[in-house]
C-alpha cells in the first residue's frame, strides 16, 4: 500500500499503527468531531498524514453527531438505544454539528486516482460513505476496503447484506478478519447478520487466507 484513507480516524491510533509499520505511507485521515480532531491534529506520525476536519458520506451536508463522550469511538450519526445493561452506556445526551463531504469530491480536489486501502470506522455509516465513492468504485480506484460491522448497524439500519449487494457488482470479494487469518466468504449468508462486533475486508483481488 502507498495511499491509505482512514475514515473515522478518531484520535489517530489506527493511523499511528499503520504508519509505524510502513513509514512511507500517505494517509488521508478524516475526523469530523472538533474536539476529537484537535487530539488527532496534535499527534506526530511516522508517515505523511493529511488531516481533514470533516467526515465522508453520500453527499456534502451538515449532520448531527450524537455524542457519548468527547473523543469516544462510539460517537455516531445515529441515536443508539438499549446499551445500558450490556455496555453500560446511557443514550447519547450531547450533540455536535459536523460537516460531511463525499469521497469522490475529495479525491477530485486532491487529484487522488487510486486508494490502496480504504479503512472505514464510522459507526454504521459505512454504506453512505461508499455511496459517495461511486465514481472511484466504477473506475476501479479502491483496491481494498476494510469496514466494521457491529451493533451500531441496528441504529443505522445498515445490514451486512446491504454492503454485499452494493460492492459485489464492482467485483469485490469478501473476507472476514480473524486474529490470525482471513476467511473468504464467497456469498452472503443470513446467519452472518448477528450485529456482533467484527471487521471485514472487501478486495478486488484474491487474498491469502
Amino acid at each position: 500500500s502507498r495511499i491509505v484513507f482512514d475514515v473515522g480516524a478518531n484520535k489517530g491510533d489506527w493511523t499511528a499503527r499503520v504508519t509505524a509499520m510502513k513509514p512511507g505511507l500517505v494517509v488521508h485521515s478524516f475526523e469530523p468531531s472538533a474536539t476529537t480532531f484537535q487530539q488527532l491534529a496534535a499527534r506526530s506520525f511516522a508517515g505523511t498524514v493529511m488531516r481533514n476536519p470533516f467526515g465522508l458520506g453520500s453527499k456534502a451536508e451538515e449532520r448531527t453527531l450524537h455524542v457519548f463522550a468527547e473523543g469516544s469511538g462510539n460517537n455516531s450519526l445515529y441515536q443508539r438505544q438499549g446499551l445500558e445493561a450490556g455496555w453500560g452506556l446511557s443514550p447519547q445526551q450531547l450533540t455536535e454539528t459536523i460537516r460531511l463531504d463525499t469521497l469522490d469530491h475529495y479525491c477530485q480536489q486532491q487529484q487522488v486516482t487510486r486508494i490502496d486501502l480504504l479503512k472505514l470506522d464510522v459507526e454504521g455509516h459505512e454504506l453512505e460513505v461508499l455511496r459517495g465513492a461511486t465514481t472511484m468504485l466504477q473506475q476501479v480506484g479502491i483496491q481494498l476496503i476494510q469496514f466494521e460491522y457491529a451493533a451500531c448497524n441496528i441504529a443505522s439500519g445498515m445490514l451486512l447484506k446491504d454492503l454485499f449487494e452494493f460492492l459485489e457488482p464492482f467485483g469485490y470479494q469478501f473476507y472476514k478478519i480473524f486474529p490470525q487469518a482471513l476467511k473468504h466468504v464467497p456469498h452472503y449468508d443470513q446467519r452472518l447478520e448477528n450485529f456482533r462486533y467484527q471487521n471485514w475486508v472487501a478486495s478486488l483481488g484474491t487474498l491469502p487466507t
